[in-house]
């Protein structure tokens, strides 16, 4: 292995991690305030019912739990895709940035921002089948009843 694939691995790591950290720390304060916005009273219902407390969490809390995030969460996603694209800023090569290479590349003898726009179509449908499935969640959830 070269000294420029070990150098491409760590940055690719690094930006795995950095993603990923940024995104489970956001995704677990969603989760939090999650728990935190139901009611006390749940947890004394299912308490008379007799549950145990892995019941009533499973049963009970986490249903609720994840009807009341479940917007959140999907913006969340939506905005981890998009911050994708700054990776270019630790010289990683994502997808605009293959565009930008494409269109200023020395044996191009036009420049077109069809790379533009195919990327952003890219983008576009991604982030687009993120939010129906997430809408499709919702609905099955009846989220707005």
């Amino acid at each position: 292995m070269s000294c420029m694939t070990k150098k491409l691995h760590v940055i690719y790591g690094d930006l795995t991690l950095g993603l990923a950290g940024e995104g489970f720390h956001v995704l677990f304060s969603y989760t939090r305030g999650g728990i935190e916005s139901i009611s006390p009273g749940q947890y004394e219902a299912a308490e008379v019912l007799g549950y145990t407390k892995s019941q009533t969490f499973i049963k009970i809390i986490l249903p609720q739990m994840v009807k009341n995030c479940l917007p959140s969460v999907t913006n969340e996603v939506i905005t981890l895709v998009k911050d994708t694209s700054l990776a270019y800023a630790i010289g990683t090569v994502e997808i605009f940035t293959r565009a930008k290479q494409i269109v200023t590349a020395p044996n191009i003898t036009f420049h077109s921002m069809l790379p533009f726009l195919v990327a952003g179509i890219f983008y576009y449908i991604f982030n687009f089948l993120v939010a129906g499935g997430m809408g499709y969640l919702e609905k099955r959830m009846n989220y707005y009843r």
